[in-house]
């Protein structure tokens, strides 16, 4: 260690450090003489590209010797060392933060001369002089990718050099990205390695091959379930879905967009001529293991083709009831359905809650060796051996109502209809159910009780409901906290009044969500599945045969073992599984 002497040691004037979600740091000197505002708006001395904070968020202003934090009137409020602040005095080590940017204040800091000039060299509070600086590389797969999209997010990718840093700094997994081989959508595999594109007389649709690879490579890393590929006015926006919500990947040129687009094209055998209707395919990677499918959709935008890229992996995802982690009595009860000869099990939830894989797991607890087991879908997803499985095509007359009565005809043990839509199908799916079939199909609606009306607006009998259906389950996702970075909190008042109102049990504290590099800067990690169950008893059939009310039915719940969803979510903030934000996201205002 080299000493310091009084000659090159100096007191460094105070400075901020930003440190962005995927953990890079920048400094910026404080001269004392201009306010550091902040917000999204470019006329900020410190500009954010950040959705959470509004456009002028806050500011931090000299006051005498010191310095302090106004808020100004932001939408999401400003945070000083985790406490919501409207005006507070900044000490040396305090941290704010604003959106998803953390701002640390240091003051009184000892540095060698060198590094005392190289803050105080400062041209003034400009974002354009900020020292950029990288934290040690992460160890984490999905926060190395991060980083890497978050550094290439500054300057967009437009040409051969920058792209292949980009290209290298994504390709961070537990396989590298050449091991990943592209199948098209008639099942050959045409690009079975990186070298294999890589020729000299099409370097363009080299480098073209080389950034889709980069992308599932991400995507892969990030465990997202979906790639957005959105054309704006200056540059392609790239995004994904991780845990439900979207995270910012990186920006490419519109020249190199257009050529990933062209790409995927041609891989799902889609006419590459057409920009302005919509165009449907999928296609497939071969990567070590495992084979993973793609479902793409171009919707044409006001600056050009939108891609979205449906990622099907089932690596990861539960494939049996028992892998699923639900409540003992749920789990038994569902099991035993699966066995029955007939009678009808319906899922309901919103869009991307699960159903479908509950569906599946569902679906393998039947022995199809021994029955005759039938699906129709709209589209196929997953692949189950043994089971016949139909997709649905309206352009051919092929509907569900149309294949459910061909299927009829073929005498079915078990079938699955992706969704009731319909008053013809649900009619029809409740019949089979009375007539010796296991019928198992999904809903849309937010509970167990809401489903019941929803097949009576539909226009099935009461008669015929209380009679064909055994079992309703109703499902939603909840985000779990981050075991490497939440942190225990008191519950508030009201948040211990909500949850004595629920009847659910609190220990002690609760958990908060704070943000770490294993979990991108979102403070979650992973999801689980919240359950609720109806089972339709004879007091319960007595009462659907009535024309019931809501409060009806509601009664009846009460004289059973029913846990509702609302219940359930919150138990897992009581047990600190998640967070009340997430809590009162996933739940709404009820």
């Amino acid at each position: 260690m080299v000493a310091l002497s009084s000659e090159n040691i100096r007191m460094v004037k105070p400075f901020i450090e930003i440190v962005s979600p995927s953990g890079r740091k920048r400094k910026m000197a404080l001269t004392g003489k201009e306010p550091i505002t902040i917000g999204r708006d470019p006329k900020n001395a410190l500009a954010i590209k950040d959705d959470r904070l509004s456009r002028f968020h806050c500011v931090i202003e000299s006051e005498g010797a010191s310095y302090r934090v106004r808020d100004l009137k932001s939408r999401n409020g400003t945070k000083l060392n985790d406490k919501r602040v409207d005006r507070a005095r900044l000490n040396s080590g305090d941290w704010l933060k604003v959106g998803r940017v953390r701002i640390h204040f240091i003051c009184d800091q000892l540095r060698s001369a060198t590094t005392a000039n190289e803050l105080s060299d400062s041209r003034g509070p400009d974002a354009t002089d900020i020292d950029w600086g990288l934290l040690e590389p992460a160890t984490d797969a999905g926060a190395s990718v991060a980083s890497a999209a978050s550094a290439i997010e500054t300057a967009a990718i437009d040409d051969e050099e920058s792209l292949n840093r980009a290209v290298d700094a994504l390709a961070s997994g537990s396989f590298d990205q050449s091991a990943i081989a592209l199948i098209n959508a008639r099942g050959k595999i045409v690009h079975e390695s990186e070298d294999d594109s890589s020729r000299p007389d099409d370097a363009a649709g080299a480098e073209s091959v080389k950034v889709l690879r980069s992308l599932l490579q991400a995507c892969f890393a990030m465990r997202a379930t979906d790639l957005h590929v959105e054309p704006k006015s200056e540059l392609c926006q790239v995004r994904a879905r991780v845990d439900g919500m979207m995270v910012s990947v990186l920006k490419l040129t519109d020249q190199i967009a257009q050529r990933l687009l062209r790409v995927v094209k041609v891989l799902c055998d889609i006419d590459i001529a057409q920009t302005n209707v919509v165009q449907e395919g999928h296609f497939s990677a071969n990567v070590p293991g495992r084979q993973v499918d793609y479902r793409v959709s171009f919707t044409p935008s006001m600056y050009g083709q939108k891609l979205v890229l449906r990622v099907l992996d089932l690596a990861g995802v539960p494939q049996y009831l028992r892998d699923m982690k639900l409540p003992g009595p749920i789990q038994t009860r569902m099991s035993q359905v699966a066995h029955q000869d007939s009678g009808m099990v319906l899922l309901c939830g919103s869009t991307g809650s699960g159903k479908t894989t509950t569906l599946y797991a569902l679906l393998r607890e039947i022995d199809a060796s021994v029955r005759n087991v039938v699906t129709i879908e709209d589209p196929i997803e997953y692949r189950v051996d043994g089971v016949t499985q139909l997709p649905i095509n309206a352009a051919k007359g092929n509907s569900f109502s149309a294949l459910l009565r061909s299927v009829l005809r073929q005498d079915p043990d078990v079938i699955l209809v992706g969704e009731i839509r319909d008053s013809e199908t649900a009619t029809i799916a409740i019949q089979a159910a009375t007539t010796g079939h296991l019928v198992l199909s999904t809903v849309h609606s937010r509970d167990t009780t809401g489903t019941l009306y929803r097949l009576l607006n539909l226009g099935v009998e009461p008669y015929m409901l209380a009679t064909g259906l055994n079992l309703v389950v109703a499902q939603c996702l909840v985000r779990q906290l981050c075991p490497h970075c939440k942190r225990s909190v008191k519950p508030t008042g009201q948040q211990s009044d909500r949850l004595a109102e629920l009847g659910v049990t609190l220990s002690g504290s609760i958990c908060a969500p704070v943000g770490c590099e294993k979990c991108l800067q979102t403070a979650y990690l992973g999801r689980r599945a919240a359950f609720e169950t109806l089972v339709i008893t004879d007091e319960l059939r007595d009462v659907v045969l009535n024309s019931p009310k809501i409060q009806d039915i509601r009664r009846e719940r009460q004289d059973t073992s029913f846990v509702s969803l609302q219940q359930t979510i919150f138990q897992m903030a009581a047990d600190g599984v998640t967070a009340f934000d997430e809590v009162e996201r996933v739940v709404g205002a009820d």
